[in-house]
């Protein structure tokens, strides 16, 4: 449902903002840089929205990478 979507939305997002998660994260040099649910939503509907030539040349590339 929308509500909890938005709810999950927000709660991630103000997850990477509290004080003591970027303390944290910086103590273990790791670079916080996170999209909204909203951006995420959109780079994964750019996934399946791929050609279907595009894909499966990556496919092709992560199997030779693979070996």
């Amino acid at each position: 449902p929308v509500d909890r979507l938005n709810a999950i939305r927000r709660a991630f997002d103000a997850t990477m903002k509290d004080p003591a998660y970027v303390a944290e994260a910086n103590a273990q040099k790791m670079e916080i840089d996170p999209m909204t649910g909203e951006e995420m939503q959109a780079l994964i509907k750019s996934f399946y929205d791929s050609p279907s030539e595009l894909v499966e040349q990556l496919k092709t590339a992560l199997a030779d990478f693979r070996k």
